[in-house]
């Protein structure tokens, strides 16, 4: 689980954060090893490294050990998947053991016009979903994403509130029995200085937990956009936030997560927060 101190090691970075895994991206060969062995994971092979070799990544990159159902990690995994890659859905279903939470990226929340409509519905496939949950506690969390509405935040509250898409958003996790969501373009786009902005997660949130579902915010790797400030006073009342520490080279050549800078990301937030705080950041 999330709990760093800017001088860890990748090998500390990997056992204690919460990692996500980005399903779309996972590719799995048609072979396993050859014995279901408990120590046959990743770690106890070395392969959890701050160098990695070329040879290594060849041979490991599309092999996993046997035993596709043992969790070795004690932390929550949270596991996106995209429509447009229909190797995760096979891979979530294959690991759902491992996985807390599968975010299926599905829903939009939508302004068309004058009104705001949740779209993606075609997309949520309920034979799926039971597989995913089949002899496992993981969460279905869709992703909800919000598009084409007003970059402002005033404009924002006064829309949403006035089109009742909290009811809205209830509405549809309760009709494809979804146990949650994960809330993109919120944190990622307005500023989490406006009071009004923070008041509606929070009652998003609540209007959640009292249907005993869970959201999951997704925030910017900026620290000036989403600072620990915004981190630690929506934190307890938001059950996960989706740390985005990719793409850090920006459609330039470079690294795409340079291990530092996730260290220095995540430390600029959680650096004296509470342990139970910490546990709420998800890094991926």
């Amino acid at each position: 689980k999330a709990l760093f101190n800017s001088g860890m090691v990748v090998m500390n970075v990997i056992k204690r954060i919460i990692i996500i895994s980005i399903l779309g991206c996972m590719i799995i060969a048609n072979h396993a090893y050859a014995q279901d062995n408990d120590n046959d994971n990743v770690v106890d092979q070395g392969l959890v490294t701050t160098r990695p070799k070329s040879k290594s990544i060849i041979k490991h990159h599309s092999s996993f050990p046997f035993s596709s159902t043992t969790r070795h990690s004690t932390s929550s995994v949270l596991a996106y998947v995209t429509p447009w890659n229909n190797h995760g859905y096979d891979i979530a279903t294959k690991f759902n053991k491992k996985f807390a939470y599968v975010s299926p990226v599905w829903m939009q929340v939508r302004r068309q016009g004058a009104q705001i409509e949740i779209t993606g519905g075609h997309d949520a496939d309920k034979g799926w979903m039971a597989r995913v949950k089949e002899g496992s506690s993981t969460l279905i969390v869709p992703r909800f994403i919000l598009e084409q509405m007003p970059k402002d935040s005033t404009e924002f509250v006064k829309l949403v509130e006035e089109k009742k898409v909290i009811s809205k958003i209830i509405e549809t996790c309760r009709e494809h029995k979804f146990d949650g969501i994960v809330l993109e373009g919120f944190a990622t786009v307005y500023s989490m200085n406006d009071s009004k902005m923070v008041k509606w997660a929070k009652s998003l949130a609540d209007a959640l937990h009292a249907e005993n579902m869970v959201i999951f915010l997704v925030i910017p790797p900026e620290t000036r956009h989403f600072t620990k400030a915004h981190f630690t006073s929506m934190a307890p009342y938001i059950d996960g936030f989706s740390l985005m520490t990719y793409d850090h080279a920006r459609g330039t050549a470079g690294p795409t997560a340079p291990i530092e800078w996730v260290i220095e990301t995540v430390s600029q937030l959680i650096s004296g927060v509470s342990s139970d705080f910490k546990r709420k950041l998800m890094v991926g």
